[in-house]
């Protein structure tokens, strides 16, 4: 289950567990269907920031723009499941995107 809880004026996403536990998402955010989304920073030869989707315990890439350096970033979550962030095009900067999966 997941939910929110603000402290100080910044919104926390949350999930309980099984065990009555209380898991702080940091600024993640979840939508009503108890989807998370947000960034997964990978380190190594591989190393990058990607756009990621939590749905029962499985994490799922989102990819990133064609042609892009491989950065992602997943920032916010609807009731539908569409996903708002962006992608980092190389020579480019940065543009908006809309994962609808």
């Amino acid at each position: 289950m997941v939910g929110g809880s603000a402290t100080g004026g910044q919104f926390y996403a949350v999930r309980w567990s099984n065990t009555e536990t209380v898991e702080d998402l940091g600024t993640l955010r979840a939508n009503d269907a108890g989807t998370i989304v947000g960034t997964n920073t990978v380190r190594g030869p591989t190393a990058g920031v990607h756009a990621v989707r939590w749905i029962d315990d499985a994490v799922e890439k989102l990819g990133s723009l064609a042609g892009s350096d491989g950065d992602s970033y997943a920032t916010d979550i609807n009731t539908q499941g569409e996903i708002a962030g962006s992608s980092d095009r190389s020579g480019e900067g940065r543009t908006a995107v809309v994962w609808n999966r």
